[in-house]
């Protein structure tokens, strides 16, 4: 039992937890239509001069940029602007239209906003859609320090290199409120090299490169994908530290034309001492395909992301990790083994997600739907809750501390040369254990003595629901789909983030009202849809009394 010291600690900490929920999600997820604050009283608000486009009503020869002349492009307007800086920041108001322009370089201090009306310049990026068109092409952006692009459409970027849509390198603007897709980066010509899981061209929607440390937030990321390369969404490299918040990424894929596995992260990948901040995202069904690892995130090469807060959800990976694959060594295996980092430069951060849904091949050796650790890797695995996914965890020789988790999963323990510390956690599965494992106040269920009745009678609240399906309309620019339900009365927006099933596409509520549900992702031919149970801990169990398990 807990101890007085014990029981404190742990009641602070799940106080924490609860803040972090509250102020993870006060914040929506997904582009949002945002004031443009053009008399801001922070620094990188305040815009000094502001400057207008639209391709229908306006004329670049001759033109001025003001709201009453505007310019038409979206290129002649930055080249106008010669005398950006801190102190003098520019804002760009971009109207309604398709701008198919040659790839667009940002300037410094120079901030884009897309989704004005033409004539009274008031805005919603939905009504009101301003596209930056690849044409499949050409990539749509380069990244350029203290820029900002908000509230586009960026699709059909398409190069041979890294960065479909927006390439970063080395750069770090303000990537906000936009929609990507149908965003691809081509497999290298030639691309024979010596070993497999090389670097490719990495990066369908975005690259993060050499010390770029872009923010990117509230954006939705559907349908990009790399022939051969990392990161299907978004791909960091080479010391690279992105912040990646309230994003959504639904059915990107890494990998669609790769011979040498080299393809890893069908949404996010790190590599190369890469530290981006993952949270508060959702992840549902993207995919790493060709023996590719990590459906959802990838991790290697002494990167240490922080992923916090996040959905994973529905992911797939052709081989290891279908939600996650983190690794602290290239993973080659046969090439000279690095010395392991110092844990200031090296230490992994997995906490506070519901791990749902995900899935592999299956085949000899690659059967860990939610998560590989591997390869000297060293993390943190904290109060994450893992349910309904196909194949278990596999911590291998990896140094890992597993404290406060719900794990309904079979866990691997192997060749590690650091015990395993397993701290206030709940396993439904087996634990095996081929190394060292250290067990304090958790409780190990087998799920082959453990019936759904048992589980949601003396363990979980049953919160779970099903519905009969009326009809689904797909709506793809916002990639989300409505569900009417049959008799069906529900608070509003009182599934808001639950998990859904039909059939076996996966998805994350949006909202709802009382006899709709609105989901990102595409359920085309639903006729059943089931609500997942939340695998919340029934405040009378024995287990929450014990204090184990996610909260």
């Amino acid at each position: 039992m807990l101890n007085i010291k014990s029981f404190l600690l742990y009641l602070f900490y799940i106080l924490v937890s609860l803040l972090f929920v509250v102020q993870a999600f006060s914040n929506n997820i997904g582009p949002q239509t945002t004031p443009v604050k053009l008399d801001g009283y922070l620094e990188r608000d305040t815009y000094h001069e502001i400057r207008y486009v639209s391709q229908t009503k306006g004329a670049d020869r001759e033109g001025n940029g003001t709201k009453e002349n505007p310019w038409a492009t979206i290129q002649h307007a930055l080249t106008q602007i010669v005398d950006a800086r801190l102190s003098n920041r520019y804002a760009i108001l971009v109207a309604e239209g398709n701008y198919a322009e040659s790839t667009i370089n940002l300037k410094e201090y120079v901030s884009l906003y897309g989704g004005f009306d033409n004539s009274t310049w008031s805005r919603d990026i939905t009504v009101h859609k301003t596209i930056l068109d690849g044409e499949g092409r050409n990539r749509v952006l380069i990244g350029a320090h203290h820029a900002k692009v908000d509230g586009f459409v960026i699709r059909r970027g398409v190069v041979r290199g890294r960065g479909g849509a927006i390439l970063c390198d080395g750069t770090s603007p303000v990537i906000s409120n936009n929609v990507f897709t149908q965003n691809k980066t081509l497999a290298p010509v030639p691309w024979d090299p010596e070993f497999l899981h090389e670097v490719a061209h990495d990066g369908a929607a975005i690259a993060a490169d050499n010390g770029a440390s872009p923010v990117v937030k509230n954006n939705l990321f559907f349908q990009n994908s790399t022939e051969t390369g990392r990161g299907g969404g978004i791909a960091c490299h080479n010391n690279s530290s992105p912040e990646i918040v309230f994003n959504i990424f639904v059915d990107n894929v890494a990998g669609t034309a790769d011979p040498r596995r080299s393809s890893d992260g069908g949404a996010v990948s790190a590599a190369l001492y890469s530290n981006p901040t993952i949270s508060n995202n959702i992840l549902i069904c993207n995919r790493a395909l060709t023996d590719n690892d990590g459906g959802g995130i990838f991790s290697e090469l002494w990167s240490s992301p922080i992923i916090d807060g996040n959905y994973i959800v529905g992911n797939y990976a052709d081989d290891d990790g279908g939600g996650i694959y983190i690794s602290g060594q290239k993973h080659h295996y046969i090439t000279q083994v690095d010395a392991i980092p110092p844990e200031e430069r090296f230490f992994v951060y997995v906490r506070n997600n519901v791990i749902m849904g995900n899935a592999t091949s299956g085949k000899e050796d690659a059967n860990h739907g939610v998560l590989r650790s591997t390869n000297d890797n060293r993390m943190v695995f904290e109060n994450n809750l893992i349910a309904e996914s196909i194949g278990g965890i596999d911590f291998r020789r990896s140094e890992i501390n597993v404290r406060n988790n719900t794990l309904i999963a079979d866990i691997l323990v192997r060749e590690s040369d650091h015990p395993a510390n397993f701290v206030n956690n709940l396993i439904i599965g087996d634990l095996i254990q081929q190394s060292a494992v250290v067990l304090d106040e958790t409780e190990v269920m087998s799920k082959d003595k453990v019936s759904d009745e048992i589980l949601f009678t003396n363990l979980f609240v049953d919160d779970s629901m099903s519905f009969e399906v009326k009809g689904v309309s797909f709506n793809e620019d916002r990639y989300v789909s409505l569900i009417r339900l049959s008799d069906a009365k529900i608070k509003p927006d009182e599934l808001r983030y639950r998990i859904v099933k039909s059939g076996d596409r996966w998805g994350v509520i949006k909202h709802n009202d009382e006899s709709t549900i609105t989901v990102w992702g595409n359920f085309p031919d639903s006729r059943d849809l089931g609500i997942l149970p939340t695998y919340t801990i029934d405040p009378s169990s024995e287990i929450y009394k014990k204090g184990l398990g996610h909260r």
